[in-house]
């Protein structure tokens, strides 16, 4: 009879056998693969192929995976991650895009009890962690939530996540006064943070404070929770093939400033479908980054024959005309963008601008008044309307403007500038040189803001 330690040993070598051995899962596909797009079934048949050539490479299945769930084939991403998790269970991506898939299914009880397995073996995986406590806040467990929240903290210090969902699940909690002090750290992390603001509003609203209450509610609208992305997501945008994918590629990078880049995509787009107007509207804004005028109205004119109700198109056409110093038919395509939604803000912003272009400021005023109450945050509409009261010399109510501006950038110098030149034509000299000097302290080196200073030095013989 072997010894223990030999026998221990025997078995330990049978086992790590056995994995070697034992037949891999098989690899996910999918039926009916002529329903979708050519493109995709490409892309589904090269990375099945690549799989099946490396049956036990964990990352092959973790990207047919990266596939499906791109492409909103949840069930079969959940396969390919349960089977990625099999083949590397090392790795914490796979199980949790296999709960990401799992909750997209509709299954939350199935991706409770899987995320609830995997974070006890990963401890340490903040994206995981931070999606089982939503979970369980979700579910009215609040003090589990806030511990697994303050795990998420101390793992990721830098993301402003874990203190939204902490100061969420404290506000719960009945402690609003803990929960504020922990959602202004997350505004400390990022001042933009929607959900954070909205939070943080109601917060204040159970502590009695009711104008930050409204301030900080009204910034918040719309929030949303932003989960923790691990590096495996950051490449699900690559991977959708779909004409939304794509359109929502071009957009992300318009926003990263590669306009270029968009442009590409977007003309792929139409070079197999030219009478699509979603393409259209999106290369006319690329153009109009680009500040190419011409190619970007001829491509939105060609987006409004093919789609005459579409209140977007007639936005950019009317932002395109007015650099093209076309006010009058700027003013057209905006009234035709009133017309079609009368209750939108940048509608109504459109007809303001070209009406302060064609120097009709009191038409102006009432447009963008309108525009400012469907929009309270947006900062770029209540310039413009600060700029207009400026035109009509009601420097009162431009002065209202811009301490709205401040209080909602409170960490741009731009309001300030507002601030102190109102107040300096208003008389209230103390009051523009505390602007000024707030101002400077943000941007010391702004030049307008430096001559500023130096005009009401002079103006004391200082």
């Amino acid at each position: 009879m072997l010894p223990a330690l030999g026998l221990l040993v025997v078995m330990i070598a049978g086992y790590l056998t056995w994995r070697q051995v034992r037949p891999p899962p098989s690899v996910t596909t999918v039926d009916d693969l002529d329903r979708y797009d050519s493109e995709l079934v490409t892309m589904i048949e090269r990375h099945v192929a690549a799989a099946r050539q490396a049956p036990r490479d964990a990352r092959a299945r973790a990207t047919l995976g990266l596939v499906y769930e791109a492409n909103n084939l949840w069930s079969a991403a959940r396969s390919c991650y349960r089977n990625a998790t099999l083949l590397d269970s090392q790795e914490p991506m796979w199980p949790h895009h296999a709960a990401i898939a799992w909750l997209k299914m509709g299954d939350p009880d199935g991706a409770r009890s899987w995320l609830q397995r995997y974070t006890k073996l990963f401890p340490s995986f903040a994206p995981m962690l931070y999606r089982y406590g939503v979970m369980l806040l979700d579910a009215g467990e609040i003090e589990p939530a806030q511990v697994i929240f303050q795990r998420v903290i101390a793992l990721a210090p830098d993301s402003p996540s874990g203190y939204v969902a902490l100061g969420d699940a404290t506000l719960q909690a009945d402690d609003p006064m803990a929960a504020s002090h922990i959602l202004k750290r997350a505004l400390e992390l990022d001042a933009n943070d929607k959900m954070a603001r909205y939070l943080l509003g109601r917060a204040y609203r159970a502590l009695g404070k009711m104008e930050e209450a409204q301030r900080e509610l009204t910034l918040g609208r719309g929030g949303t929770r932003r989960f923790i992305s691990d590096s495996w997501s950051a490449y699900v945008p690559e991977f959708d093939v779909s004409v939304g994918g794509k359109q929502n590629r071009a957009a992300s990078l318009l926003e990263q400033g590669k306009a270029a880049a968009a442009e590409e995509i977007l003309k792929q787009i139409l070079s197999a479908d030219p009478e699509n107007a979603d393409a259209l509207t999106n290369l006319g804004t690329v153009y109009l980054h680009l500040d190419r005028l011409e190619e970007a109205r001829g491509v939105l004119e060609r987006a409004a024959q093919l789609d005459t109700d579409r209140f977007e198109i007639y936005i950019n056409l009317a932002a395109c005309l007015r650099r093209m110093e076309q006010p009058t038919a700027a003013l057209g395509h905006a009234d035709r963008a009133v017309s079609l939604a009368p209750d939108v803000a940048q509608t109504n912003h459109a007809r303001g601008l070209a009406l302060m272009q064609l120097g009709s400021n009191e038409q102006a005023l009432e447009s963008l008044i309108k525009a400012a109450s469907l929009d309270v945050q947006n900062a770029r509409i209540r310039q413009d309307l600060a700029n207009v009261y400026v035109r009509l010399g009601q420097h009162l109510e431009a002065l209202e403007q811009f301490q709205v501006l401040a209080r909602t950038l409170p960490t741009r110098w731009e309001p300030q500038l507002g601030l102190a030149r109102m107040n300096l034509r208003l008389g209230r000299m103390d009051d523009a040189i505390a602007a000024v000097t707030a101002g400077l302290e943000m941007a010391p080196r702004e030049p307008q803001l430096l001559a500023l200073a130096k005009r009401i030095m002079e103006s004391h013989g200082q």
